[in-house]
């Protein structure tokens, strides 16, 4: 287990794939108030969008050791590789701001296991 703050400890799991199954906002912190991070998809219509698309793969490398309730959901926040193409960005919604961890969150209600 790793702390990456008093109230947040991760644990590190062997990576695997999942899908998105809906648009998910990816954040800088496990917590639904933290920062979010924009997807630049490049295409022909240079597409800027604010969350990951449904149907996209992440990685999964981690997941809090802990449940968090968020509406009617109890779930874990998962620590993620996103996968985008070469040619796509992600960048957090206020450039100015440093990330609050080096890891993208993702909250687990919507990852489905492959």
């Amino acid at each position: 287990m790793i702390t990456i703050s008093p109230d947040i400890n991760f644990l590190v799991l062997n990576e695997y794939s999942t899908i998105v199954t809906d648009n998910v906002n990816v954040r800088d912190y496990p917590d639904i108030n933290s920062n979010k991070y924009i997807i630049n998809y490049i295409d022909d219509n240079k597409k800027s969008i604010h969350s990951l698309l449904k149907g996209n793969t992440v990685y999964v490398i981690g997941r809090t050791s802990n449940k968090f309730k968020i509406n009617n959901w109890d779930n874990y926040w998962y620590m993620v590789n996103v996968l985008l193409n070469e040619y796509d960005e992600i960048y957090l919604e206020n450039k100015s701001q440093k990330p609050k961890t080096e890891y993208k969150w993702i909250y687990g209600e919507f990852l489905k296991t492959k």
